[in-house]
């Protein structure tokens, strides 16, 4: 029996079948930009909640001010945001450079607003918690 080059091989039909790339499609960009805008409202919103918890640690207590609600927290970043320009983006671009990959980069600048607010917050309850105890101050 004679087997001829490539009769029992397992290889898919056509090279251009198997090398053909699949596009996302129209309801895969519209999923990405609902994703991204929901992101965006939660991560603000979470920002404000800790804007909200540092001011009732620091501010109220130290000059007499008045709590702040989450909505004045909100108003407060946004004020603060555009007076500073504070950009995860930006400074991925600055410092990050063509160092690492740019699904990192995407996942990063996707999560920047709980990124930055969770370190706001650690930062924050470790003055309050730890180091103003100690210095005598809290």
């Amino acid at each position: 029996m004679k087997i001829t080059p490539g009769e029992f091989d397992d290889t898919p039909g056509k090279p251009e079948d198997s090398e053909k790339e699949a596009k996302p499609g129209f309801w895969w960009n519209m999923g990405v930009i609902a994703l991204r805008l929901v992101l965006n409202v939660v991560g603000t919103l979470y920002q404000s909640w800790v804007l909200q918890a540092l001011w009732g640690w620091f501010i109220v207590g130290s000059f007499g001010l008045p709590a702040l609600t989450l909505v004045g927290a909100l108003g407060i970043m946004l004020v603060g945001y555009y007076v500073s320009l504070r950009s995860v983006d930006a400074a991925l671009a600055i410092f990050l450079k063509d160092k690492i990959p740019s699904g990192i980069t995407n996942a990063l600048s996707w999560c920047g607003p709980f990124l930055t607010g969770t370190a706001g917050l650690l930062l924050g309850a470790m003055w309050h918690y730890i180091l103003l105890p100690i210095l005598g101050l809290g």
